[in-house]
């Protein structure tokens, strides 16, 4: 599993003394991230994933990251994306206590940013520990059985 990092920034408006608003951040903080099972049932739970499985994280979104903001199509769903993001920080930090809501309202990175931690993150759950145990247990499940219950190799 490899692990990224998300940050969130705490933001307030102000007027400045020109009679203009503009966003401060307040204060910024690191979370590790990473999809981990956790984060899934996390996902399934919510109402996120259909399932609690990675295929069900791959089924909500457009999968091309490679897309920038301008090429994306009208009915782009960016929330699928940043709703991942949020179950791979939720999933691997047990004290993190952000709603989706708030955890959004804190997450500002741009557009391709979020596309591409998101391919990363994909990346990292098929990273070399959970790729050969997922690829044995479909190369096992199969196989196909000759006679009576017995595989056939």
């Amino acid at each position: 599993m490899k692990i990224f990092t998300v940050t969130l920034k705490e933001k307030e408006i102000i007027e400045t003394s020109e009679g203009q608003f503009e966003e401060v951040v307040l204060k910024t903080k690191k979370y590790p991230a990473a999809l981990t099972n956790k984060s899934l049932l996390i996902g399934k739970q919510l109402g996120i994933l259909q399932g609690s499985t990675i295929t069900d994280v791959i089924g909500i979104v457009d999968f091309d990251t490679d897309k920038k903001e301008e090429d994306m199509a009208p009915g782009f769903d960016l929330l699928a994306y940043e709703q991942v993001i949020y179950l791979a920080v939720v999933g691997i930090n047990k004290n993190f206590t952000l709603s989706l809501e708030d955890f959004l309202d804190q997450y500002d990175e741009p557009m391709d940013e979020k596309t591409e931690l998101f391919g990363k993150l994909l990346e990292g759950y098929f990273s070399e520990g959970n790729k050969n145990n997922f690829a044995r247990g479909l190369q096992n499940s199969t196989k196909k059985k000759s006679g009576k219950g017995k595989r056939k190799r």
